[in-house]
């Protein structure tokens, strides 16, 4: 399989890519992958981790703003208590 753009390779799914490194790893007609194959395959490998990467920073960004979320709540909490503990 051979992804001859960026915007191919940005769209292409993540099964394709694993399939895309497996074939550029893969022996030709009993030799090792030369270094064209070798490099492609880390191409493939550098997307795939690339995007395993933004779904984690998604997920952090979701768990922030959660966190914030809590921690304005508890200190409105905290302040609604003092008010009521003091007046």
């Amino acid at each position: 399989m051979e992804i001859g753009t960026f915007k191919e390779l940005k769209s292409v799914t993540e099964d394709k890519l694993i399939t895309a490194v497996n074939s550029c790893l893969a022996l030709q007609g009993g030799m090792a992958p030369d270094t064209r194959h070798i490099l492609e395959a880390i191409v493939y490998l550098d997307q795939l981790s690339g995007r395993k990467q933004d779904s984690q920073t998604h997920q952090m960004l979701k768990y922030t703003w959660w966190i914030t979320a809590m921690t304005g709540i508890v200190t409105v909490a905290t302040i609604a208590n003092l008010v009521c503990l003091f007046h």
